[in-house]
């Protein structure tokens, strides 16, 4: 029933139909070729624009993660600066106690050393074999002594012994 018959038309009027709808079918195949085209280019485009949106982020991802890794060497560079001024300040204060004798000082100093709660983590030298022959410690009590070394030089021998003193006095007076 879509179809319209050609039987009342003359055959002359029957080709021009027929041509007409010949005609007619081509350019409909055509605009839908145009239009299945269109498509494809535009999920083309789409593809694309994903493509380098995906590249933007995984860009990003990485530039993120480098910045978190150099925060987080500052921030370990940065506290290990703090520790190094720390131990300065506090081996000044106990060769100034042991310098002025005061025995309640130094057991103050003692207490308060910031080797006591210290974990040692060694610097990781990926790849420089070479270079650990050196005096670098490897493992805690290695650089607990090598921290330590100076205090028998630094502030036991700075006690002035008097002749005939005996190891049964103190070192150190306590000031009251």
């Amino acid at each position: 029933q879509d179809r319209p018959t050609f039987e009342h038309l003359s055959n002359d009027d029957k080709t021009k139909q027929q041509k007409r709808e010949e005609i007619a079918a081509k350019e409909k195949a055509k605009a839908e070729e145009e239009e299945r085209k269109r498509k494809e280019e535009a999920e083309e485009e789409e593809r694309k624009r994903e493509l380098k949106a995906s590249k933007r982020r995984d860009k990003k991802a990485r530039q993120k993660e480098r910045l978190k890794k150099e925060a987080e060497l500052k921030a370990a560079a940065a506290a290990i600066k703090k520790r190094e001024r720390t131990i300065t300040s506090w081996r000044s204060r106990v060769i100034a106690a042991c310098a002025s004798g005061d025995a309640r000082k130094m057991d103050t100093l003692i207490g308060e050393s910031p080797y006591k709660t210290y974990t040692f983590t060694p610097l990781s030298n990926e790849g420089d074999d070479e270079t650990n022959d050196n005096d670098e410690p490897k493992n805690q009590e290695e650089y607990l002594l090598q921290q330590l070394n100076w205090f028998l030089p630094n502030c036991l021998q700075k006690y002035q012994t008097t002749v005939g003193a005996s190891f049964d006095a103190l070192p150190f007076e306590f000031n009251v």
